[in-house]
């Protein structure tokens, strides 16, 4: 048999579940609570009935939920006596106070106040995760969210963070709370943000370095065949001599690419294209290529504005029909909802034909490798003999 303390304990035990918290919480399921609280044997109610009382007593002090009672008849009893047999608790407020943990009312009383001020998109993730509030105020976790609720794609506009002047925020507040932001804005966009990086993701300027993949498809023209660097060592690529530098969006279509004579690959650079200013790169054929989707034509609109003369390959209206019949996907959130102005007028009307597509979205790895050999070693052609005239 349980006391009201143990079964307590395994109350405040089930806070601990994001699962059974957002059950609880957010959609009133897994209620009631019921919890058996067990029967005294027979041997306990023969030798020791003063820990039968005791144990009675217990259960009628409790006043939380309902204690359900079966009247129970033992041979060394004259009569029946109603027996607590389960602890029935129907609402998630009972389960905090039944829980007996000041920890876990605190918890509660912090997350309804962050649920009553908030946007209900974000309800689930702070239900779920815990450790997205855990030891904040309350009202910075509901600033952010507001925050969160009204940033977008290049927002920024080349500004730093600091700038960003939203929701009553200070000029550090992103920072401080930079994780949660990001955390948020991934429930928005798909964890686009995640993906990109905050700074590029909202257009914003910043000093930090950025990874990407660099390969050598030529075999001879670097000491590796492929390394991650950082964006501001790729200024000393001017060293090497190198005629053909091909932008890839992803890196998992390394595979995809061919050998190519004087040519090396930078993979994974996202919207972090701001390294496309070196004055050294306009004295040499450079080419890129992304998905076909909004994002992917916001990203070469943003490596236009760096390099004007930069060659985009396979993110036409013709590439986009012949293969999207079987392998184009829906995209969740579209960079914006106008083609970004660096684009020309073919991109721009594939850019709005992919918004209001069901399926507006190519992904380079989806295209077939032939296809994508014959463009780019084609690009690699044309370029070169334009660089000798």
């Amino acid at each position: 048999m349980k006391t009201p303390a143990e079964l307590s304990k395994k109350l405040a035990k089930q806070w601990q579940n994001s699962s059974l918290r957002e059950s609880r919480i957010l959609h009133g399921e897994n209620l009631p609570i019921r919890l058996p609280i067990g029967k005294p044997s027979p041997s306990l109610v023969r030798d020791d009935i003063a820990a039968l009382r005791r144990h009675l007593d217990l259960w009628r002090n409790v006043t939380i939920g309902k204690i359900v009672t079966k009247p129970t008849t033992y041979r060394t009893l004259g009569q029946a006596i109603d027996l607590p047999t389960h602890w029935e608790i129907s609402s998630t407020a009972d389960w905090v106070l039944a829980s007996n943990s000041t920890i876990v009312q605190n918890e509660h009383a912090t997350l309804e106040t962050i649920l009553h001020s908030s946007p209900s998109a974000f309800h689930p993730h702070f239900v779920k995760k815990r450790s997205s509030w855990l030891g904040k105020l309350a009202d910075d976790i509901i600033k952010a969210s507001h925050l969160a609720s009204l940033l977008s794609p290049n927002i920024a506009n080349g500004a730093p963070l600091r700038a960003i002047a939203l929701a009553g925020i200070d000029t550090k507040f992103i920072e401080r709370h930079r994780q949660l932001i990001i955390q948020l804005l991934d429930i928005r966009y798909h964890g686009k943000v995640s993906e990109l990086g905050l700074e590029n993701f909202l257009g914003a300027w910043h000093d930090n370095d950025h990874w990407v993949l660099v390969s050598d498809l030529n075999n001879k023209l670097l000491p590796f065949s492929q390394q991650r660097v950082r964006t501001s060592e790729l200024l000393n690529l001017d060293k090497i001599n190198v005629s053909h530098i091909l932008i890839v969006e992803n890196e998992k279509c390394l595979l995809q690419i061919p050998e190519m004579p004087d040519t090396i690959a930078i993979l994974g650079c996202g919207l972090n294209l701001r390294w496309l200013e070196h004055s050294w790169l306009k004295s040499r054929a450079i080419a890129y290529w992304g998905d076909i989707d909004t994002w992917g034509l916001t990203m070469l609109s943003n490596a236009r504005s760096y390099l004007p003369t930069i060659s985009p390959l396979l993110m036409s209206h013709e590439i986009f029909s012949l293969h999207s019949k079987d392998k184009a996907v829906s995209e969740p959130i579209p960079a914006s909802s106008d083609p970004p102005l660096l684009l020309n007028s073919a991109e721009k009307s594939l850019y709005t034909h992919l918004l209001h597509t069901q399926r507006g979205r190519l992904e380079q790895e989806f295209l077939p490798t032939p296809t994508i050999h014959e463009h780019l070693i084609q690009w690699v052609t044309k370029s070169s003999r334009k660089l000798i005239l």
